[in-house]
């Protein structure tokens, strides 16, 4: 099996005294804070109708729209929005507290469509997101009436409190409890 040319480098054990004298110290304190830093997750789904998906979020999960209104800006087309958790979101483009994209299946923009409307989705794809306030998620979930596919239990694993439900386009939605809250 051929090695990667450039592997990423594990993070160190411990964490290093930025304020270190010694400069491999300082090299490796850099190199954690960069390692931390550099990636940012920004999960996209491809839905029916984005403005119901964009409902449908914001009630479950709190969400507010970037710019306060769609795309990137709140001046995007109307075939795709931006989530944002309205507590995180400090920048503008919102890297730091986006929650999820929507994009219309029709929508091709400059990359073409983004996958086949007539195959179901998400198999194997679950979109999973940790809440502080579990509870009034999932009392939003059942106003909502999202179908619950496993009702709120505890994982064991975790030590956490989770609801798993559908969305309006059969993406599996899992809400759970911080880790160790069960």
């Amino acid at each position: 099996m051929a090695q990667p040319a450039h592997p990423r480098p594990a993070p160190p054990p411990t964490h290093p005294d930025p304020t270190s004298s010694t400069r491999s110290d300082r090299a490796l304190a850099r190199s954690v804070c960069s390692y931390r830093s550099s990636v940012r997750a920004q999960p996209l789904i491809v839905v029916r109708d984005v403005e119901s998906s964009s409902s449908f979020y914001r009630a479950l999960l709190g969400c507010t729209l970037g710019g306060g209104g769609r795309g990137h800006h709140g001046d995007g087309p109307p075939e795709y929005e931006r989530l944002y958790d309205p507590r995180l979101h400090h920048t503008q483009w919102g890297a730091d507290g986006l929650v999820l994209q929507l994009h219309s299946w029709e929508a091709d923009h400059h990359h073409g469509h983004l996958g086949d409307p007539d195959v179901p989705v998400g198999n194997g794809t679950m979109l999973w997101f940790e809440v502080d306030d579990f509870d009034d998620v999932a009392n939003r979930a059942r106003e909502l009436h999202a179908p619950v596919v496993l009702d709120v239990h505890v994982n064991p694993n975790a030590g956490h409190r989770e609801l798993w439900i559908t969305d309006p386009d059969g993406y599996t939605v899992v809400i759970a409890s911080p880790d160790g809250t069960a």
